[in-house]
């Protein structure tokens, strides 16, 4: 769509590399000349011509800058981007063995992350964080409107090992993705096939911080017109240790269980492509998630402030699946459009989670009082939804992105919650309440976006959007609420 800028592009790093080809050529000439001085103190009197020398045709080195795609929906270098953005490759999170994509923005500055563990751990950008940062999967929404609005979605699931790269926007990208972007947009791109015939690897990885044991696999290839993949992990974590010393007002003598970081996980993704015509290609993919016995990490209070309340927060399981269709169309050369995209997916995740509270405390001389709390709160949601994009290139330097999306969330909830209260009488006062927390409800969002992008000169460009954004939802009639 760009031929004229990435040409560009092409001339300007051949003219750059004269510097880059005469230093490969001198260090390539000192490795020769090493062995031929050698040979000749080893063998006196011997003199190897000149012209006897084998022609070596040293290769020309270019330098090709890291393409992004999430910031402005369209291949751009990274110095070529207004917002500010960061780029992880599969090899430095396999090089940092990360546990989920968020463990990599400790690197970079203006990035952070909330939570401890290997599955826990969200995304925060300049201090935005849950609903404000848009977690997308391959460009594709993975949020849902029921997450609380300080954590919002975990990226563990979608599996590290099966991620090509994570492209993160510092900063608000709302024209392209909607008010959740506000803060900014984190896009995990998984792996898809690109070389003929069939490739996989096998991997596993032990790590005695936090006794992680992972095994997973990939599998892909490309055959003429049809193309597939299939990746799959499991993985095992003990809990955190936490040293002993200093932490603000806590201090610990000795080290002690960070309890509910460990995990027990697996993931698998399958999918397929064919390409109908070319530059027309359909595609569906299926991905699952499901782990258990994780949670927010809490150490006991009775190592550092005895007495205390006991709180914990824990997932006992969640399971995630999400079914992606796709089209894509390249090169049409239409009047409105150069190329067409449209995906439609739905995804479902179910999740339990438990709050437990035990609180002690006095009553006067020689008496005290106990509350134990036991909140469990059961949550399905399922989300539909579709976006169409389209883009042009007018003028050879003005491209223009545009089109609709659109997501429904449906979420049906149960709560339980079970207090005993000791100490207020001569028997122990227990109560249960399962009135749900939220009515079962829909959220449907529905948006129209376009941007302009105008290139002048060779460091110049000019992007303006605008979109429209209409949201509803619907409350329905839920067991336990009444009105």
């Amino acid at each position: 769509m760009k031929r004229n800028r990435l040409a560009a592009r092409s001339r300007s790093h051949r003219s750059g590399t004269s510097g880059v080809r005469r230093a490969f050529l001198i260090s390539a000439g000192l490795v020769l000349a090493l062995p031929l001085a050698v040979s000749a103190q080893n063998t006196p009197g011997r003199v190897v011509p000149v012209d006897s020398l084998p022609d070596v045709d040293f290769p020309t080195v270019f330098a090709l800058e890291p393409l992004l795609v999430t910031a402005t929906r369209t291949p751009r270098s990274l110095f070529e981007i207004a917002a500010p953005t960061a780029r992880f490759e599969a090899t430095t999170l396999r090089e940092f063995a990360a546990n989920n994509v968020s463990d990599m923005f400790r690197q970079v500055q203006g990035l952070d992350v909330v939570g401890v563990g290997p599955s826990q751990v969200r995304p925060q950008i300049r201090g935005q964080r849950g609903q404000r940062i848009l977690l997308l999967s391959d460009g594709i929404r993975l949020q849902n409107s029921r997450r609380q609005q300080d954590f919002g979605e975990v990226p563990a699931v979608i599996d590290v090992s099966s991620v090509e790269r994570v492209e993160v926007v510092r900063g608000p990208a709302s024209v392209l993705y909607g008010s959740d972007a506000i803060g900014g947009v984190v896009n995990i791109l998984t792996r898809s096939p690109d070389q003929e015939g069939t490739h996989g690897d096998l991997n596993y990885r032990y790590g005695s911080a936090g006794g992680i044991n992972k095994a997973g696999g990939n599998l892909n290839g490309r055959y003429g017109r049809f193309d597939f993949k299939v990746g799959g992990s499991y993985r095992k974590a003990d809990p955190y240790e936490a040293p002993s010393g200093s932490f603000g007002n806590i201090t610990l003598e000795d080290p002690a269980t960070v309890n509910d970081t460990g995990v027990t996980d697996w993931a698998i993704d399958v999918m397929t492509g064919f390409q109908v015509a070319d530059n027309h290609r359909l595609f569906a993919k299926w991905e699952h998630y499901d782990s258990e016995d994780t949670g927010f990490g809490w150490v006991d209070p009775a190592l550092y402030n005895p007495g205390a309340p006991y709180i914990e927060i824990k997932y006992p399981f969640q399971k995630f699946d999400k079914l992606t269709l796709g089209y894509q169309a390249e090169d049409l050369n239409t009047a409105l459009m150069d190329r067409f995209d449209v995906t439609a997916y739905g995804q479902r995740n179910d999740r339990e989670l438990v709050f437990d509270l035990d609180l002690t405390f006095s009553m006067g001389p020689g008496r005290e009082g106990r509350i134990e709390t036991t909140d469990v709160n059961n949550t399905e949601i399922e989300t539909y939804g579709f976006r169409l994009e389209a883009k042009k290139l007018s003028f050879d330097n003005l491209l223009w992105t545009y089109g609709v999306d659109y997501f429904q969330d449906r979420a049906i909830g149960t709560d339980v919650s079970n207090t005993v209260m000791t100490g207020f009488g001569p028997f122990p006062m227990e109560t249960t309440d399962s009135t749900p927390s939220l009515p079962e409800a829909t959220l449907g969002s529905l948006g129209a976006f376009l941007q302009g992008d105008y290139e002048f000169g060779t460091r110049g460009n000019i992007i303006v959007g605008a979109r429209y954004r209409r949201a509803s939802s619907k409350t329905y009639e839920t067991p336990g609420l009444e009105g």
